[in-house]
């Protein structure tokens, strides 16, 4: 139990220390089997398959070489009526999220990524220079999906898969917690043992016409807090503010808070700020752990109403190889109060499309996303671990659509 409650303690405090995506030097193989749905409602979109993702990390002299590759088969609906063979680099996570093949303005394609590479130089102690497509540098601790989305802990929060636009698709509860400040980049950084972390990065799609770079802070006085902040488009002007602190309350208590500003400086009115706070509590006792959470979404735009979630992990160790868990998360709001106007003219002064939508629901609202994902994880030894896993969501769009997505299958996790 000690090392379960340590683990979840590590994945959430240490976050600022991990080099990369991998952390060490090692292979691992994550295989995912199974089935899913992205709408309840519509059987023809259930589909199956399998998914492997392959990374490693190789640590010579100075050097640190990392990368990943993801592919997958699925038995697919082709949209006339049969199946179809698709190999592809999407993810259980994302296929059973693609709202979009069948809900105008839904999921888009940036959440899987077909591979990564990442280069390493470490020329000092405690300096790094990089660059990669997924360098995954971090300060503090802000909301994340439990997982990457390849992982056997990803699942949905904050009621969006990324940052949606109020009025597009769902409860547009997602804002973009910018603590990773060096993603697709060319960087350098600086770790002075576990007192302070200072680095920046030059983002992908800079230019020497309109230079730009991001930048990232984390500060650990003393043993009970860490202070972080990152600003992601330095430059910019809409970037993107992250301020996080942690507070290591007790031994089997770690208190998260954060906060972000997007589209600083931006003047149209399209600022939308958040703030949430998240908690991992070990009760060594009875074997639990439990994770809640809270975010809270406001837009400058004062049309629209805030956008709220709540959620929490619970995990229960049976003994060292055998853990039971859950998350269950519920979201809401981001609502326009111009959507009910009947008044045509009013209505597109607005920007509110003309639609038919609301002629024929006459209730539009912010939207809804119910999410539950119960799982059942089994250590084999220390190189496998089998992770057998149900996930639903009852969700409600803006303009009252409701449909349910759910998948089911089993996740080989193999490290070495």
């Amino acid at each position: 139990m000690k090392k379960i409650i340590l683990g979840a303690l590590m994945a959430l405090t240490m976050a600022s220390l991990s080099a990369q995506v991998m952390g060490s030097t090692g292979v691992r193989n994550t295989l995912w089997g199974g089935c899913g749905s992205p709408d309840t409602e519509n059987k023809d979109f259930t589909f199956y398959g399998f998914t492997d993702t392959l990374q490693a990390r190789v640590d010579i002299a100075q050097f640190t070489m990392e990368g990943m590759v993801n592919w997958g088969l699925f038995i697919d609906f082709d949209g006339n009526g049969s199946r179809a063979f698709v190999f592809t680099d999407k993810t259980a996570f994302y296929a059973a999220n693609r709202c979009s093949d069948f809900v105008a303005g839904s999921a888009t394609d940036s959440l899987t990524d077909p591979y990564y590479v990442n280069f390493l130089w470490h020329p000092l102690a405690g300096l790094d220079i990089g660059v990669g497509t997924r360098l995954e540098w971090k300060v503090g601790v802000a909301p994340a999906c439990g997982d990457y989305y390849w992982g056997k802990g990803a699942h949905i929060k904050q009621g969006g898969l990324k940052e949606f636009t109020p009025g597009n698709t769902d409860v547009a509860g997602f804002v973009f917690y910018p603590n990773s400040y060096a993603r697709k980049a060319i960087g350098a950084r600086y770790t002075y043992k576990d007192l302070f972390q200072i680095g920046f990065a030059i983002p992908s799609g800079a230019t020497t016409g309109g230079f730009d770079f991001n930048a990232g802070l984390s500060v650990h006085p003393m043993d009970f807090f860490t202070i972080s902040f990152a600003y992601d488009g330095v430059c910019s002007g809409n970037g993107n503010l992250f301020a996080g602190l942690e507070l290591f309350i007790q031994k089997n208590f770690t208190l998260n808070i954060f906060y972000a500003m997007n589209n600083v400086g931006n003047n149209t009115k399209s600022g939308v700020n958040g703030i949430g706070a998240n908690a991992i509590i070990g009760i060594p006792s009875i074997n639990l752990t439990v994770k809640p959470e809270f975010g809270m979404t406001f837009y400058e735009d004062d049309s629209y109403s805030n956008a709220f979630y709540f959620g929490s992990g619970l995990d229960f160790a049976i003994n060292k190889q055998f853990t039971v868990g859950t998350w269950v998360s519920f979201a809401w709001g981001a609502k326009n109060k111009y959507w009910d106007v009947e008044n045509v003219a009013e209505r597109s002064n607005h920007h509110i499309p003309l639609t038919t939508l609301y002629a024929e629901s006459k209730n539009w609202n912010g939207g809804t996303v119910f999410d539950i994902r119960p799982y059942a994880d089994f250590e084999v030894n220390k190189n496998n671990d089998i992770t057998l896993y149900l996930d639903y969501q009852q969700r409600t769009m803006y303009n009252n659509y409701q449909y349910g997505n759910w998948s089911f299958g089993m996740y080989w996790t193999y490290t070495n």
